[in-house]
């Protein structure tokens, strides 16, 4: 089912996510690029642990993706990374288990 993603998209995920938390992370950056986001608000808004949050944000500033400010990370990424988010996110939208299927390959019986 991953086949259904366009090129790009898969070539991101394969490359840069691992996990469902750090695309949803990252998309929430992705919705406000503009905004400084702090572990509590991005446990908040995902329902998740602030300890879990800390965490995806430095793995996203780490993978070059979000840089860390005084008061929390924000998106930061190339321009080329940045104009295939808003793709990212409609694939994540609409096909959901085709990315799920990516980041997390069924495993052989």
């Amino acid at each position: 089912m991953a086949d259904a993603l366009p090129l790009r998209v898969h070539r991101f995920i394969a490359g840069y996510i691992d996990s469902i938390e750090l695309l949803e992370v990252l998309l929430l950056l992705a919705s406000e690029p503009h905004a400084v986001f702090d572990a509590g608000a991005v446990s908040a808004h995902l329902r998740t642990t602030p300890h879990a949050a800390d965490m995806r944000l430095g793995q996203l500033a780490a993978r070059g993706l979000a840089q860390r400010c005084d008061r929390g990370h924000r998106l930061d990424c190339t321009p080329e990374v940045r104009a295939l988010l808003p793709e990212l996110a409609r694939c994540y939208r609409e096909r959901r288990v085709s990315v799920v299927a990516l980041i997390y390959p069924p495993r052989p019986r």
